[in-house]
């Protein structure tokens, strides 16, 4: 039974219902602050929906709390305190009123954005691009919020004019978006084509020359290995593999194998091995991402209401998932699993499992 509860708490569904109702929250909270007059039914509704979320997180923190080998192996670890923070406010005022007037208060609650975290990325079961997503999503969102209690005072005025400079933003952010989005794109097909003719140069010398087999398959097979690496270990090895491809071109020249194949193979290694180790420069990559962190700001400061909260939402998801799934598209060669997006070496690796270098070994050992 215990195994059972926590397979269902920590399931996919049960966490996409869990930010469902976080985000939710946000929501109804908002309305109730904002919109008491002008809603078409009554505040008893926010607060029973309201009474509704905390009775299913306080459930869930009852149920992992229960079905732990121990109390305080659950409570007091960095998941008990969260789903803590995230009930132990609402409770507050529920049974004792503490508060009740004041928004500053009231805005505890919406500490429960902090469960967003424990979902997604860190080593939570909602992944890819939009676990990458929400926690800077509930970041935005607690920022809004925030603003939201200053948009009560009446000295809190947004000239309309700041619509200029959400504009000018985004359009920036389009054009930066846009040019390192074609880049890295370019980037990957360039790798994979390269990666073809390479092998497709490997298997014509193979055929012309024997003797060459045995230098050709132990240089097809280290760059597998070289490709297959994380990008700081191809830098460490890039010199070494370079090396190994001139020993190939010294062993070609003495077989008298020469011509346009071995002319376009040795550029195309050089490109490969080159292109696996380059990048964004630094520059333009911080400057992408101030200026969007800069339009968040603005979206968040100057849309008022629930307007605002909504676009700041939708506009936030967005921008960060672009950036995220361009800047994983600018490291092509990552193969590790929290990668969305890697070049295919399908041809290379193909040649090398029926040529490489340990086959062609134990070929020779038979």
């Amino acid at each position: 039974m215990r195994i059972a509860i926590i397979r269902l708490l920590d399931s996919k569904a049960y966490s996409f219902f869990a930010i469902f109702m976080i985000f939710f929250s946000v929501l109804n909270w908002t309305v109730k602050e904002l919109y008491t007059e002008q809603i078409f039914f009554s505040i008893q509704v926010l607060e029973l929906l309201e009474l509704s979320i905390l009775a299913i997180f306080s459930a869930e923190f009852a149920l992992r709390a229960i079905s732990s080998e121990r109390l305080t192996s659950y409570v007091l670890t960095r998941d008990g305190i969260i789903d803590l923070v995230a009930i132990a406010p609402s409770f507050l005022f529920v049974t004792t009123g503490l508060g009740i007037d004041s928004i500053w208060i009231r805005l505890l609650r919406l500490g429960r954005l902090f469960r967003v975290f424990k979902l997604t990325q860190y080593g939570g079961t909602v992944g890819g691009i939009a676990g990458n997503c929400l926690p800077l999503v509930s970041m935005a969102l607690l920022l809004k919020v925030v603003v939201i209690a200053f948009e009560q005072n009446e000295w809190w005025v947004i000239d309309s004019s700041i619509n200029i400079l959400i504009g000018v933003s985004g359009f920036s952010i389009a054009i930066l978006m846009g040019s390192k989005l074609s880049t890295v794109n370019g980037r990957l097909h360039d790798l994979e084509d390269a990666a073809c003719r390479v092998t497709g140069g490997i298997r014509d010398m193979w055929w012309t020359n024997a003797s060459i087999r045995p230098v050709l398959a132990r240089w097809s097979t280290e760059l597998e290995q070289f490709l297959l690496e994380s990008r700081d270990k191809k830098v460490v090895l890039a010199p070494g593999m370079r090396g190994l491809t001139d020993d190939l071109e010294a062993s070609l020249e003495k077989l008298n194998i020469g011509g346009p194949n071995t002319s376009g193979f040795h550029r195309d290694a050089a490109f490969l091995i080159h292109r696996a180790t380059a990048a964004t420069p630094y520059a333009y990559n911080q400057f992408l991402k101030y200026v969007s962190i800069l339009y968040v700001l603005i979206l968040v400061i100057s849309i008022p209401g629930i307007v605002g909260l909504i676009s700041t939402t939708l506009s936030t998801f967005v921008i960060a998932g672009i950036y995220i799934l361009v800047s994983d598209m600018d490291d092509p060669l990552s193969f590790e699993e929290e990668s969305f997006i890697s070049a295919r070496l399908d041809a290379l690796r193909y040649w090398n499992e029926k040529h490489g270098f340990d086959e062609l070994t134990k070929t020779k050992s038979g």
